[in-house]
């Protein structure tokens, strides 16, 4: 039987509707509450943002710009001329390259004689320092000489030069406590009257040892005077002076030493304030020094620190010869704040010491930069050949005709003191 499809009218759906079964809810209002309230008050989710990676990437772009276009520029700037219009800056990189290589074409295209003063500017020829001034008219305020030209770098001399008269030569200990460094003073007057000048007055009232990394004078507070020949000196003690140990001792003898060995004093009398024999640990009872004019040492450099100046340190030991304290100048003590006079890349072929002279052969191969290191390594060979009482150094095959104020083609007389100070 073919079933008639519902009319769903009005009159239908009412009676459909009285049919269905009989619903009640029993819940209370607060318990309706309670089940919807968490769905009334949860935040609405938040739209995704579509913006976030593309700003993202849109700032580190910006930030690499702004960390190429700089450098881009000056090395624009640095080329054949600079570029007037500014729209000219945003040109593709394939311009940029064309004009790197116009730049390249230019330097090729450059006179012979640009080309070495460049070349000059970087590491200075021979000629640079062959007008220097004589060290001797630098140094007359007292401090260090200084060489400089156009094209060269500033150097600085360790040295005071055997022509010039009146330097005093005082000493202090260096951090250490294993030895003592000399620094020279000038004065227009005679060397040894103006050392016991200074000696009496205070040697700190003319020089501070802290500002040059070096301990206190250890002769303050002594007396000082020089009989009328000018070869004996007198030192004594001050009231309550008492030994400070076997190091302090050989530091107290190591002064003397060095203050009297570039005058004509040749014995220094000791005594204590009472007039007795000067009393020094090891030494016992000291009255006298004779003073020691060849005193066999190796000059290095000492540096406390990149605050203070670099100085010449006297480094003593048992050296046969002239050659042994030579090689001694490669080796470094940095523990100590001492370091080798002559560069490791410095090869020399032999060392030959004649009557009155020192012959050293380098490696002819080598080409030396006009450079501080290389004036301190020659500076330091002729104080150390001073020490062994040679007058003079002859440096063969050296790897540059001039260094500061030394001809290095002839004969170079000795220094007569080191470490000029202001």
């Amino acid at each position: 039987m073919k079933r008639e499809p519902h009319r769903f009218d009005d009159e239908n759906i009412k009676k459909q509707l009285k049919q269905m079964p009989t619903i009640e809810d029993h819940q209370t209002k607060d318990e309706l509450y309670r089940k919807i309230s968490p769905h009334v008050s949860k935040p609405a989710s938040k739209k995704k943002r579509t913006w976030f990676a593309p700003a993202v990437a849109t700032c580190a772009v910006l930030l690499l710009l702004a960390l190429i276009l700089p450098t881009v520029m000056l090395n624009s700037n640095q080329g054949s001329a600079p570029l007037n219009d500014s729209a000219d800056q945003a040109e593709s990189s394939g311009e940029k390259a064309n004009e790197s290589s116009e730049e390249t074409t230019s330097e090729d295209a450059q006179p012979e004689g640009a080309e070495e003063s460049e070349s000059q500017q970087e590491n200075p020829s021979h000629d640079s320092l062959k007008k220097e001034p004589d060290a001797s008219s630098q140094a007359e305020d007292g401090g260090e000489a200084s060489f400089s030209e156009d094209a060269g770098p500033q150097l600085n001399s360790h040295v005071v030069t055997s022509s010039e008269e009146g330097a005093v030569q005082v000493a202090f200990p260096e951090p250490s406590g294993q030895y003592v460094v000399p620094v020279t003073l000038q004065s227009d007057s005679d060397a040894q009257k103006s050392l016991i000048d200074i000696l009496n007055e205070g040697v700190e009232e003319y020089v501070q040892p802290e500002t040059l990394g070096l301990l206190e004078f250890m002769l303050e507070g002594f007396t000082f005077s020089v009989d009328e020949s000018g070869k004996t000196a007198r030192i004594t003690a001050p009231e309550g002076f008492s030994s400070q140990g076997s190091s302090a001792d050989v530091l107290f003898v190591d002064s003397v030493q060095s203050m009297f060995s570039s005058t004509v004093v040749e014995e220094v009398a000791l005594k204590d304030n009472q007039g007795n024999p000067l009393v020094l640990g090891n030494y016992g009872e000291l009255t006298s020094l004779t003073v020691e004019k060849e005193e066999r040492a190796a000059y290095k450099i000492f540096q406390a620190n990149n605050e203070t100046p670099q100085l010449l340190i006297p480094i003593k030991a048992d050296y046969r010869e002239v050659s042994e304290a030579i090689e001694e100048l490669k080796e470094s003590e940095s523990q100590n704040k001492i370091y080798p006079s002559i560069p490791e890349q410095i090869a020399i072929n032999d060392i030959n010491a004649a009557e009155d002279s020192v012959t050293i052969q380098f490696n002819d191969a080598q080409d030396w930069e006009a450079n501080q290191e290389i004036l301190n390594m020659v500076e330091s060979i002729l104080m150390t050949v001073k020490a062994f009482g040679y007058e003079e150094v002859v440096f063969e095959s050296p790897g540059r005709s001039q260094i500061g104020p030394y001809d290095l083609t002839g004969s170079i007389s000795v220094p007569s003191n080191p470490n000029p100070i202001d």
